[in-house]
């Protein structure tokens, strides 16, 4: 086992994460600090109401680039030079890129909730994750309307899937991590759920009701 390409490959991934795509692309629309406006979340949601869907679909596809490519690329580097650790790698790397988004180094520790990141890091470790995530969030999503709820259902439903049907075939540590990640991004939803209990929270898009003929 050689601990320093690991520690090093865990470094640059974090650093990665901290990229906060949101942060500026939304001052380099607006001149605004996303995490001042809207719900102070830089995040993908908080960018689509603030700046618009087209700067929303950039910083949502930069954010999945930015926790996919070190999870997808660092383990076939590691693996080239058997730096050992088979069995932590993909737990430490995803944990790694979503430490970097939610407190991200390059803006003063304060970042997003980790979902998007989270999902593409997840998917480069896991492909299944991809449908069963995506069906989970969007099926949630049509039902409740909240980008919240949706995110938190597919989260736990990855992991529930994961260790119910896969964890056989697959890494039992990655299963656990599944569940911890779960809890994690519950953990920075706290806020959404008091909105949610003062009905407080925005509907991600609203149902238009069609007007009676007459």
């Amino acid at each position: 086992m050689n601990l320093l390409p690991l520690l090093a490959a865990l470094l640059l991934t974090y650093l990665i994460g901290s990229i906060p795509f949101a942060l500026l692309f939304v001052r380099w629309k607006t001149g605004l600090d996303v995490r001042e406006v809207g719900s102070g979340n830089a995040g993908t949601t908080n960018v689509f109401r603030v700046a618009g869907w087209k700067i929303g679909v950039m910083v949502l596809l930069a954010d999945f680039l930015k926790g996919f490519l070190p999870v997808f690329l660092f383990p076939l580097w590691l693996s080239s030079i058997d730096a050992g650790f088979e069995s932590f790698l993909a737990p430490l790397l995803i944990g790694a890129v979503v430490l970097g988004h939610v407190f991200p180094l390059w803006a003063s520790f304060r970042g997003g909730k980790g979902v998007a990141c989270g999902a593409a890091a997840l998917v480069a470790s896991w492909p299944w994750a991809a449908p069963i995530g995506l069906l989970s969030f969007f099926v949630t999503l049509m039902v409740t309307r909240y980008v919240s709820v949706s995110s938190l259902v597919a989260a736990w439903v990855v992991a529930l899937v994961y260790w119910f049907g896969f964890t056989e075939n697959q890494n039992l540590v990655f299963g656990m991590f599944l569940f911890v990640l779960a809890m994690g991004i519950t953990f920075l939803h706290r806020h959404n759920f008091q909105r949610l209990i003062h009905r407080k929270e925005p509907h991600f898009f609203t149902w238009k009701k069609k007007k009676s003929m007459e």
